[in-house]
């Protein structure tokens, strides 16, 4: 099958997931974090394919040893974020995640990071001036990641040195979307030795 082919069944599945996410998410599930970046990375990895010849899908299709070396990149920087964030720096909880919820989501951590990378590089590709793809991916990502967390309180903001806040949300949590931008996208150079 054509690898056009295929990316069309991944965003038409990434729909599929991202429509029982917003189920899951109306019920109150708290689960619906899961399969929402799994979903939105399916449908942002299709969107970027077109642009970039390196999206995580593309790789996977491509090499499953990359992928491996990639998604295990991606679980390493979202334990480090975990620990440094919530263990060293207390500026987050999960409180309604038990221990199996916070293993998993480090292990799904690779996902949102996916996500994240592929709508950079879709929007990089469109405008070619070089703050505002981040800026407005940064926007997105709050947008797609932050406001339902608002509603559904799957974590909780601890940072009381900096009282900051724009549209309710702290400063420090928009400079962290930034980095969670921009380090997933040199870890793909790096990993897949892109220059």
């Amino acid at each position: 099958m054509k690898t056009k082919k295929i990316l069309s069944l991944f965003f038409a599945a990434g729909l599929v997931i991202l429509f029982l996410s917003i189920i899951l998410f109306l019920r109150k599930s708290h689960l619906w974090y899961f399969s929402a970046g799994l979903g939105m990375w399916f449908i942002f990895d299709c969107l970027s394919s077109p642009y970039e010849k390196n999206t995580a899908l593309q790789v996977f299709l491509r090499d499953k040893k990359k992928f491996i070396k990639l998604y295990l990149s991606m679980v390493l920087l979202g334990a480090i974020i975990e620990f440094v964030g919530r263990f060293i720096l207390g500026l987050w909880e999960y409180p309604h995640y038990n221990q199996t919820y916070e293993i998993a989501s480090v292990l799904f951590y690779p996902f949102l990071l996916f996500q994240l990378r592929e709508m950079y590089v879709l929007l990089k590709s469109k405008i070619k001036a070089s703050f505002i793809p981040l800026a407005i991916s940064v926007v997105m990502g709050i947008i797609i990641w932050e406001i339902p967390n608002l509603f559904s309180k799957d974590w909780i903001y601890y940072i009381s040195a900096i009282s900051l806040e724009i549209f309710n949300l702290n400063i420090i949590v928009i400079f962290g979307w930034t980095l969670l931008i921009l380090i997933p996208f040199y870890i793909y150079k790096i990993v897949l030795k892109e220059k």
